[in-house]
């Protein structure tokens, strides 16, 4: 008869290791870490079995495995490749090296796996693309493919090689504001992509001040295109490339999360906010939350700091083994000192680390507007010295790891007790992040703020590069893939007084349009560049008639003064410089000396000088005349004509004034030891390209009038590219002659040539941006003498 008594005790059965082997497998690789971390037993199956133990090293890395049939490459085999991958990135040891000699004329980057290089031959753009190696993808160094294509007008390019998609950027002045076209290419034949609706697409900034920087970034179907402008204005047109719905916004910096979301900096409420949009429609996208940013960044340049590492499973090459998980990617943003700011180089600069999943996943019951305080716990922080002995390059971020490169300077004696500054080594730093890690305690200096909700661990290490890796030069920039670390140098240079246009990307863009298009530039140089102006013989000389060369700083302004259009030399300044013989100063001035007292001597005006190139010239060659080059007044545009006038050793008889047109003239007109009289007014007028905007007419039409001398000899010479607009020209014409001057002529010139025709506005309907690049008008306007009223 059976016990009626209940068992005090329970039964437990032993899972037989085949089967838990079994039910592992079906483990994602997140899951089975921590079933190892929790259960020794299931720690120590997973390490006999090779592909427990690819899952659970696959997780340590934050990685996932790939499309790549198993059957194709084996668990053993993955894992080999995992463990090498993984000895590479942990001690920065690369197992490959290759070089590439660059020339300074040629742009070079790194998109979508490969390495571009866009140089000028012949007329032509030559596009190299020259594929990374990738022991995932099966791309050995001695198995990548190298691709050359002929194009026309390439300034900027992004490559998604999943959806063998290669976009290309050109830029173009149309009416005076600057202009885009795109170009939607198949990365292997470089035809119309299939996807894209058109084979092109155009656009218009709205913009007329100088470009500088055009950056395309490409996720999915969606396209950011970052265009800076100076005065660093940032504008960017989100867009679907497969439809070409598009709107432009104008936040500081802008970052893809997927092709839904779309994070972007701005300061609208006048502090510095984090905004999260909806992008499902380019064309009518939302916000969704907006995250207030650290109150000590607001008077920062704050951006984003791109990750390389694919956005979602989707956007994978069909041949990768393994790859980063995008769920472990991390967002990363700096702060950095304006570069305005005499200490910036000196000055930390701010990082800020978060993991991009959160800002997927917001709850419906967080407030609209999240403060620091709440949603900063989530982050953490890191402070980085930037100055000398050294200097920073980065961050850059793969996954969920950051790099960054140390240049170090070292000084050295040398003769005469002289001490030199020269490049001292440069160290590869990382910082890894990875959410399965074997370690529990974060290493590392400088982390100012460690958010309790942050969830990261930092673990931080570095290394030498050698000398002999990167020649003994400096690291100016560092591309990093999922596979590759690509270092750019580039050799110093020892003054800097030296001109190299191959460094300008304003330059180098400019100079292109001609080249490509027969486009002629229209600005010559970019904000803080030198520009280089060579005086030929054959002009009216004062001195030993020989050829001589000038260096001019070109000016910036303050950015609330970037409209003025000053941070560039102006193909119509260069040509009224080039022809200034026209002007017949040697008759005018007659005996006069410069020597003389103000009110005796031939005084000469240049108004909108930017960076007073006509002027200065005019002052180097005839020593006998006052110049006065003004502008508007803005502290850092006057000081750089200053520093010109100083340059060019033109002091004695050139002077540098602030001057807002319809202003009154005192500062230009009295040296402050006279008072004004008609005598201390100018015998000639001169300017370049300042006719541009209609509602500046009147105003500078007014400062003409009070500013030039009453003689019969004064005059006005205006030159200005027929860029302006012909209708803009003539409305100016039209102003003129109803403020009570006289346009004595107006003559088309062309720009790099003899020829020249009458001005004729009706002209307007039968040219194009190509024909009008290639004329300027000078004019010249009088007072209206007896015979004229007559």
């Amino acid at each position: 008869m059976p016990s009626r008594r209940r068992l005090n005790y329970v039964r437990r059965y032993k899972v037989p290791d085949d089967v838990l082997i079994l039910v592992l497998g079906y483990l994602d690789p997140p899951s089975l870490w921590r079933a190892c971390k929790a259960f020794k037993r299931i720690h120590a199956l997973v390490k006999d079995f090779s592909d427990l133990r690819y899952k659970y090293e696959l997780a340590i890395l934050g990685m996932k495995d790939g499309p790549v049939a198993h059957a194709r490459v084996p668990p053993v085999y993955r894992l080999q490749l995992l463990n090498a991958y993984r000895q590479g990135w942990g001690g920065l040891s690369w197992t490959y090296e290759s070089k590439a000699q660059i020339p300074q004329s040629t742009r070079a980057g790194a998109s979508g796996g490969f390495l571009q290089q866009i140089k000028e031959n012949g007329g032509n753009t030559v596009l190299d693309l020259m594929e990374l190696p990738s022991t995932r993808t099966n791309r050995l160094p001695a198995s990548t493919r190298h691709l050359r294509y002929i194009s026309s007008g390439i300034e900027s390019l992004a490559i998604d090689q999943v959806q063998a998609l290669i976009i290309t950027s050109h830029a173009f002045s149309h009416q005076g504001q600057i202009g885009i076209q795109l170009h939607f290419r198949d990365l292997w034949n470089f035809n119309k992509h299939p996807r894209a609706c058109a084979p092109s697409y155009e656009f218009s900034t709205q913009v007329s001040s100088r470009l500088r920087r055009i950056d395309i970034t490409i996720c999915g179907s969606k396209v950011a295109i970052s265009l800076e402008f100076s005065g660093a204005r940032m504008k960017h047109l989100i867009m679907s490339w497969f439809t070409f719905d598009a709107r432009w916004l104008d936040d500081e910096d802008v970052l893809f999360l997927d092709e839904t979301y779309l994070l972007g900096i701005n300061r609208r409420s006048g502090i510095p906010l984090l905004c999260l949009y909806n992008i499902s429609k380019p064309s009518a996208f939302t916000i969704l939350r907006e995250f207030e940013l650290p109150e000590a960044w607001d008077r920062s340049v704050i951006e984003f700091c791109p990750n390389s590492s694919p956005r979602s499973d989707f956007s994978l090459s069909p041949s990768t083994v393994f790859y980063l998980a995008p769920e472990t990617r991390i967002l990363a943003i700096k702060s950095r000192k304006s570069s305005r700011d005499p200490q910036a180089p000196y000055t930390p600069n701010d990082w800020l680390f978060i993991k991009e999943s959160y800002f997927k996943h917001m709850s419906r019951r967080d407030p609209f507007r999240m403060a620091w305080k709440q949603w900063g716990q989530y982050c953490l922080a890191k402070e980085v010295m930037n100055y000398p002995p050294s200097t920073i390059r980065g961050p850059y971020i793969v996954g969920s790891k950051v790099f960054y490169v140390e240049n170090t300077l070292a000084r050295v004696t040398g003769s005469r007790s002289t001490t030199l500054t020269v490049h001292g080594g440069s160290r590869l730093h990382a910082i890894d992040f990875s959410p399965f890690t074997d370690y529990g305690e974060a290493s590392g200096q400088n982390w100012v703020s460690n958010g309790p909700k942050a969830g990261l661990i930092p673990s931080e290490y570095s290394k030498s590069i050698h000398a002999a890796v990167v020649d003994g030069l400096s690291i100016e920039d560092v591309s990093v893939t999922e596979d590759n670390i690509i270092l750019f140098t580039m050799v110093g240079i020892s003054s800097t007084d030296s001109i190299s246009k191959a460094l300008d990307p304003e330059e180098i863009l400019n100079s292109s349009l001609n080249t490509l298009y027969g486009y002629q530039p229209i600005t010559l140089s970019s904000s803080g560049s030198l520009f280089e102006y060579t005086l030929h013989s054959g002009g009216s000389w004062s001195g030993d008639n020989k050829p001589s060369t000038l260096v001019l700083r070109t000016p910036d302004t303050r950015s609330s003064n970037w409209s003025l259009h000053a941070s560039s030399i102006w193909a119509s300044s260069r040509y009224l410089a080039d022809h200034f013989d026209e002007l017949g100063l040697p008759d005018l001035i007659g005996d006069k000396e410069a020597s003389q007292p103000e009110s005796s001597c031939f005084r000469l005006l240049e108004l909108g000088a930017g960076a007073g190139l006509p002027g200065i010239v005019i002052a180097k060659t005839h020593q006998r005349l006052r110049v006065t080059i003004s502008d508007y007044p803005d502290q850092q545009l006057i000081e750089t004509l200053c520093e010109n006038i100083s340059r060019n050793a033109v002091e004695g008889n050139c002077k540098a004034i602030a001057y807002a047109w319809g202003s009154e003239s005192n500062s230009l007109c009295d040296d402050g030891t006279h008072p004004q009289e008609p005598t201390r007014l100018f015998d000639m007028i001169i300017a370049a390209d300042t006719v541009w905007n209609p509602d500046l007419h009147c105003v500078f039409i007014d400062s003409l009038k009070m500013l030039l001398k009453r003689t019969e000899g004064a005059c006005i010479h205006l030159v200005a590219g027929l860029h302006t607009g012909r209708y803009t020209l003539q409305s100016f014409i039209r102003a003129v002659a109803q403020a009570g001057l006289v346009v004595e002529s107006a003559i088309e010139r062309e720009l790099n040539g003899c020829s020249s025709r009458p001005w004729n506005v009706k002209k307007a309907e039968e040219e194009d941006e190509k024909e009008r690049r290639q004329w300027v008008v000078w004019i010249t306007i009088r007072w209206p003498m007896h015979k004229d009223r007559e």
